[in-house]
């Protein structure tokens, strides 16, 4: 992770995504949405969690971009390339199941352990199966966290990937992450469309993050400048 001040002002919001990886360590697919404008610090907190549960859980994280609703299934072939890559190919065809082919033509690592038949892409429902059958497999050992930063901008098939999966392994030990601008996340047909319904459902959670308060803001300022802040500085950030 790249180099950060410590998180300030998040224990509540530490609690509650903790609240939720019990849950999924317990064997209970589960999604939180974080909500929130640029700037207020919905991948500082992501990341934060992430590192905090480094060697305990298998983390994956990916970021959509804006043009990515071009390419299918961005942030999972992201999120699962930078995790397969650093595997043997024994264990990466193992993850894979049946389906190395498939995954091979949306996700660099497993087309680097065998080349796919066909450079066509297959019908979406089979790499939605297959992504599935990953997913399962890879919190077979350790619970599973996903980040999915700046999720309002995925392509649709990405988003339909976490409804997919919430409704076919609802029983595996996975937590998804999505952080998203509200504004943007609502002009999201298919991702609207994916929140309401697990919602409806009781698989998701929305986490709603507020800017920092002033006392809170102090300490970050502190923990930045190894110095309390001036009153002008801090009215100034403020």
């Amino acid at each position: 992770m790249p180099w950060a001040t410590k998180l300030v002002g998040r224990r509540a919001e530490i609690a509650e995504l903790e609240r939720e990886y019990r849950r999924a360590g317990a064997g209970e697919f589960r999604t939180v949405l974080l909500l929130a404008d640029a700037g207020i610090g919905k991948t500082r907190l992501a990341r934060e969690f992430l590192a905090r549960k480094r060697g305990r859980a298998i983390t994956l994280s990916a970021r959509a971009y804006p043009l990515g609703e071009s390419v299918s299934f961005g942030v999972w072939s992201e999120a699962f390339d930078g995790h397969l890559r650093r595997l043997d190919g024994e264990e990466v065809s193992h993850l894979c199941g049946g389906f190395l082919d498939d995954l091979g033509t949306v996700v660099r690592s497993v087309a680097a352990v065998r080349r796919p038949h066909s450079e066509a892409e297959p019908p979406r429902f089979r790499l939605l199966e297959a992504f599935t059958v990953l997913m399962a497999n890879l919190s077979d050992r350790l619970p599973a966290i996903v980040f999915l930063d700046d999720a309002h901008l995925a392509d649709s098939s990405s988003w339909e990937a976490v409804a997919y999966m919430a409704r076919n392994i609802p029983d595996t030990r996975v937590l998804v992450l999505a952080a998203a601008r509200p504004r943007e996340l609502s002009e999201n047909e298919i991702a609207t469309e994916v929140v309401l319904g697990l919602e409806q459902e009781g698989g998701l959670e929305r986490l709603e993050l507020s800017p920092l308060d002033g006392e809170t803001l102090r300490d970050l300022a502190e923990a930045v400048l190894n110095d309390p802040p001036t009153p002008r500085l801090l009215d100034w950030l403020t």
